[in-house]
């Protein structure tokens, strides 16, 4: 073995021992070799080995006068992970720990902790006394016992949905650690004890139990116990229990503006419920959200004033994750997946109820988009028609094949007439146009149109009233007090729009006739969700208002827009903020009118919170109305030739291009730049009017040569 493969090697068992299981923390010791009641001592008549398992069983003909027990040989146990696979049928069972016996030792009666297999749901892997206190906790409960012996239910634990079946195979764990005793049943906590009674008991036997009464049978395999000290003790009692740190940011430290309101609904468990980035509903009302780097959960929204418990979210089976953007629409949740990890393909998929049981397990993909980075695939956003849906992606995703009918046509380049200089930290050194792209997609997914491009990194966009989309756009960190640096904004997303996006110092400033400004320049911030308050029962300026999300500062704006030409102008508004606030996205709800929204993302804490009116104010609904501007008509009108070659294109363009409305000015140029150049070329180079110069010629140089670092071999030479 050379020295480079022994380090690979030293360094791989390094991983490995870091990340070993906690079970594995202890040797776990199997206490029934499967062949014989070596090591067990209990009532011959009752107990023997059938199909390597221990059973156990009374009859009608030979009934067990009190209860009898089954007890381990091994001595006093008292810190300790114990697993058995068990399945019983006519009565309760159960297995004893930290026990004595009491009486006579021939009638093997057992007093002490008992995990109690029993076939009511409320009862099945409670905790109970036997011979002793009784009922201490049942399935469901968290229960603290004070120095008074008194038991008091201070939580909820495990999933009240979860169904079992006494005569299936199901695995008991027990975890006992000084004075907290957990159960689980199929890996999901029944019962939570903190047990301070006086006469608790902090160590004894295991044994297994035959009920008096009616007839029974039981069977235990697979019997392992693990003794505990140490530090592997607290790692066992942490891994099934509740961690201190799992608290998201509280209410206490989130400032809302006048009148509002904002509940936090659930600190989310990092090792279960990873660390949320999305957040949708479905057809149901029920809320869906996505762990970044991990699967999808179900939630239905807690009435007002309560909170979600961990047994209310439950796992969407659908294989899936990585989930940056989804949406449910076309009677599908449809996703975008960006797994940088790449341990399933980044792109566009759908999910259904394939087997109609209620549950969403069918994956299909229906396009893959490469993708490289956290800037890459993310929201997926229906289309006002409910014909399409609009895909929003960043600037580190390799665009797909594209159709004709594409607004954005595919003559991008970094266009610069001195090479710009790349990013001197080596950021996306090797990453040029077009940049972050929206895509138009049919439902199946087939067909992709670039709609508008030249983002940096996009989250999530929203469409208005008016039809109109609207993206929060992201600053690059790197370039501050450099003269391209370029703020986070919120953009007007229209047809072909180009947003100026380029390599290193290369990006474009807004004046520039290549590209589109911002509607509203917000300032350094990490953009991510991006929604409309339409159907909150807020005050109306709130209910028109568009919601803008900062994740690195921990701020909710309201953006209120304002008609200007086929364009608006902007003002915002802190909405909500908060420290720490690392919001990842927010949705109104249909049914409640309450906004909800999530904090996480790049396994930062996640929680879930909810924003309610409770001021003065009237929340009446305001009408959906369509305002009637001819400027945006005017530019509409221009955007029906993107993609399309029309003989009336260039008539009716030619004369915006000199529209004192920039964003007329843009949509009659993209409209020219999609008709055969031979019909309007020499209208550009004989074009006297210089406003119409500067549109026209730069159509033409747009589309007739390829910018340096964008020609391949198949380009045709310079003259």
């Amino acid at each position: 073995m050379n020295m480079t493969h022994l380090k690979r090697l030293i360094t791989t068992l390094l991983i490995l021992s870091v990340f070993a299981p906690v079970a594995t923390a202890q040797e776990f010791q199997s206490l029934f070799n499967g062949k014989d009641l070596s090591g067990w001592d209990g009532k011959k008549e009752f107990w023997t080995v059938k199909d390597g398992a221990i059973f156990g069983q009374t009859t009608k003909d030979k009934p067990t006068k009190g209860n009898t027990f089954l007890v381990w040989q091994g001595g006093d146990v008292g810190d300790f992970v114990f697993k058995t696979k068990v399945r019983f049928a006519g009565n309760n069972s159960g297995v004893q720990y930290r026990s004595e016996l009491v009486g006579k030792p021939e009638d093997f009666v057992v007093k002490g902790y008992q995990a109690d297999l029993h076939p009511k749901p409320e009862y099945f892997g409670m905790l109970y006394a036997e011979k002793w206190r009784g009922i201490v906790a049942q399935r469901f409960q968290r229960v603290e016992v004070g120095a008074n012996g008194k038991p008091k239910v201070v939580g909820e634990v495990g999933d009240k949905n979860q169904k079992l079946v006494p005569t299936e195979w199901n695995e008991l764990t027990i975890v006992a650690v000084g004075n907290r005793q957990v159960h689980q049943v199929n890996g999901v906590t029944t019962m939570d004890l903190t047990d301070n009674h006086p006469e608790a008991k902090r160590k004894g036997i295991l044994a297994l139990q035959l009920h008096a009464g009616a007839p029974m049978t039981v069977e235990f395999k697979d019997v392992q116990l693990a003794k505990l000290k140490g530090k592997a003790a607290k790692d066992a009692l942490n891994a099934v229990t509740e961690k201190p740190g799992n608290k998201a940011t509280p209410v206490s430290r989130i400032k809302a503006a006048p009148g509002f309101q904002v509940e936090l609904l659930y600190s989310v468990p990092a090792d279960q419920h990873g660390s949320w980035v999305n957040l949708c509903s479905d057809d149901q009302g029920r809320l869906l959200v996505s762990d970044q780097f991990g699967g999808l959960y179900r939630i239905q929204p807690p009435a007002k004033g309560a909170t979600l418990k961990r047994q209310d979210i439950h796992p969407v089976p659908a294989k899936v994750r990585g989930v940056n953007g989804m949406v449910w629409a076309f009677g599908a949740l449809y996703v975008g997946v960006n797994d940088y990890e790449q341990k399933i393909p980044s792109g566009l998929y759908r999910i259904t109820d394939g087997d109609g049981d209620g549950e969403l397990e069918k994956v299909e993909m229906l396009h893959n988009v490469r993708s490289r980075s956290d800037h890459g695939v993310h929201a997926v956003v229906p289309s006002p028609d409910g014909k399409s849906l609009f895909l929003i992606t960043g600037n580190n995703t390799t665009p797909p094949k594209l159709e004709a009918t594409s607004p954005v046509r595919q003559v991008w380049g970094e266009d610069h007439l001195l090479p710009s200089m790349p990013d001197g930290r080596g950021h996306n050194r090797g990453v040029l146009a077009p940049g972050g792209i929206i895509y138009r997609v049919d439902p199946e997914g087939t067909k992709f149109e670039a709609y508008a491009s030249g983002f940096r990194n996009i989250f999530d966009a929203a469409f208005n009233r008016d039809g109109e989309l609207f993206t929060f756009d992201a600053d690059m960190e790197y370039d501050f007090n450099t003269p391209w640096y370029r703020p986070t904004r919120i953009c007007l997303v229209t047809s072909g729009a180009e947003f100026g996006w380029r390599n290193g110092a290369g990006k474009r400033p807004p004046f520039y006739a290549d590209n589109l400004p911002g509607v509203l320049d917000i300032g350094p911030g990490s953009p991510t969700g991006v929604t409309f308050g339409y159907g909150a029962k807020f005050p109306a300026k709130y209910q028109n208002a568009l919601y803008a999300l900062d994740w690195s500062w921990g701020k909710l704006y309201a953006v209120h827009l304002k008609p200007e030409g086929s364009g608006y102008t902007a003002t915002k508004e802190e909405f909500v903020t908060g420290a720490p606030l690392p919001i990842t996205d927010a949705i109104v709800h249909p049914q409640d009118g309450a906004m909800y929204f999530t904090i996480g993302g790049r396994r930062a804490q996640s929680g879930l919170y909810r924003v309610t009116y409770v001021g003065d104010e009237s929340t009446a609904l305001v009408e959906d109305e369509v305002e009637q501007n001819p400027s945006r008509a005017t530019r509409h009108a221009l955007e029906a030739f993107h993609g399309h070659q029309n003989p009336q294109a260039i008539q009716v363009a030619w004369p915006q291009l000199s529209n004192p409305d920039r964003w007329i000015r843009f949509a009659a140029r993209t409209a020219i730049e999609h008709q055969p150049v031979e019909t309007w070329a020499d209208k550009a180079l004989t074009e006297s009017d210089p406003s119409k110069q500067v549109e026209a010629l730069l159509a033409l140089a747009r589309v007739t040569g390829v910018c340096p670092q964008h020609r391949t071999d198949a380009t045709p030479a310079v003259d």
